[in-house]
């Protein structure tokens, strides 16, 4: 699997905890976590090993996500976002 789709997925995963424990930036201009993690939901069986590749649905969102994430600014709030989520993600598939 690419480190590009790697990325994306623990993007997804991370964004789908935040919104679990209600972590979101209002009133910001960039994307929002909660925003984000609806688009890849679909991509947590994948990185949990329930399914052996992402789905249709997952690689739309994560084409969104990357659209969304236009600036600097933006993809460094994605990058807080799994950074303030990833200790808490069970059975990730380190590939």
């Amino acid at each position: 699997m690419s480190t590009k789709r790697v990325k994306v997925v623990a993007v997804a995963v991370s964004l789908l905890m935040l919104i679990q424990v209600g972590w979101s930036q209002e009133g910001s201009s960039q994307p929002q976590c909660n925003q984000v993690v609806q688009q890849l939901t679909p991509c947590v069986q994948y990185v949990t090993g329930r399914e052996s590749k992402p789905s249709d649905a997952c690689c739309n969102g994560a084409k969104q996500l990357a659209a969304s994430a236009k600036t600097t600014k933006d993809r460094q709030t994605a990058c807080s976002c799994i950074k303030q989520a990833v200790g808490g993600l069970p059975n990730i598939r380190p590939s």
